[in-house]
């Protein structure tokens, strides 16, 4: 009898072990999804950023999602840049004093920081900019799209 209840406490123990790691793994997870990305800093400015750490560290969670998976980078060619130009609008900088970002392709999305830009997202239709006028699209989720798809990534 007393083996048995050996048996179940180590049982209990053991799962209770593997519970506490997987909750300390998620938090760690978590925590780190708070750690502001660099582009923040240029975009909002240091003392904004440092606010959201002390005081909203969820925005700043947020806001790492959104630089990385709000959008998409599409290469045209050549021969599609003049009806590009015609017909998508240029992203503008928010603040004339910062420069303009040239995508990499291959960095993709890292590549850009696009809260330093004006856009407008539409809750429920993609909506397409150019930064110049190179071939390059950004096309931006509509809103629910990206709630969506944030919200997944936040359950693990």
């Amino acid at each position: 009898m007393i083996k048995k209840i050996s048996k179940v406490f180590l049982a209990l123990l053991f799962s209770f072990i593997s519970i506490f790691q997987v909750e300390t793994l998620i938090a760690q997870t978590n925590s780190s999804s708070f750690e502001p990305d660099t582009r923040l800093y240029e975009a909002f400015g240091k003392e904004y950023v440092d606010f959201l750490k002390q005081n909203n560290p969820q925005l700043i969670g947020y806001f790492n999602f959104f630089l990385d998976n709000s959008f998409v980078l599409v290469q045209h060619p050549s021969e599609k840049i003049p009806g590009i130009i015609s017909s998508c609008p240029m992203l503008e900088l928010n603040n004339p004093a910062l420069a303009i970002d040239h995508p990499d392709m291959v960095k993709g999305t890292k590549s850009i920081n696009i809260f330093k830009y004006k856009y407008k997202i539409e809750q429920d239709k993609i909506v397409q900019y150019r930064l110049d006028d190179s071939g390059i699209i950004i096309i931006f989720y509509s809103g629910n799209t990206i709630t969506e798809m944030y919200n997944k990534s936040r359950k693990i």
